[in-house]
């Protein structure tokens, strides 16, 4: 290869690589554990993205998977977390969830008392309880919680 060869090749490799991205960084949700009744649960799991009529299921890796470039612009996306036989599903989860870490459980009975509402539905009975927790790299966690009546 001629010398005007390789500074073509040497010019061409820096432009390529000082180009600013094309889009904003990717964002990975780590999933720090599966829970069940405060029980680890190692059973392999399935995240899926619900937007209108759409399902999209991110790159998963072991512990968790990386938002999906289909949601950018959107200020809530359903979620369903799939294990075992626990199909569960999130409405309007806020696109901030998407910057913290999670931790997902369901509560059988017993119930936690903190899992608990003070005036259930009148003529209901709690089946189920399950959540998520969403563990911020700075600040406090918060928590979404779904309660399942018969």
């Amino acid at each position: 290869m001629k010398v005007g060869a390789w500074s073509a090749l040497i010019l061409a490799s820096g432009v390529v690589m000082s180009a600013p991205p094309s889009r904003a960084q990717t964002e990975f949700v780590q999933i720090l554990r599966f829970e069940i009744d405060g029980v680890r649960n190692d059973q392999r799991f399935k995240v899926l993205f619900q937007v209108g009529k759409k399902v999209i299921e991110p790159l998963r890796f072991e512990n968790g998977f990386v938002v999906p470039a289909g949601l950018e612009g959107l200020d809530k996306v359903d979620i369903r977390f799939v294990s075992g036989k626990y199909d569960l599903l999130f409405e309007s989860v806020h696109a901030s969830a998407f910057v913290t870490d999670w931790i997902i459980g369901v509560d059988t009975k017993p119930f936690d008392k903190d899992n608990l509402e003070r005036s259930p539905p009148a003529g209901k009975k709690l089946a189920l309880v399950y959540y998520i927790q969403f563990v911020p790299k700075n600040g406090e966690d918060t928590k979404m919680t779904v309660r399942v009546y018969k």
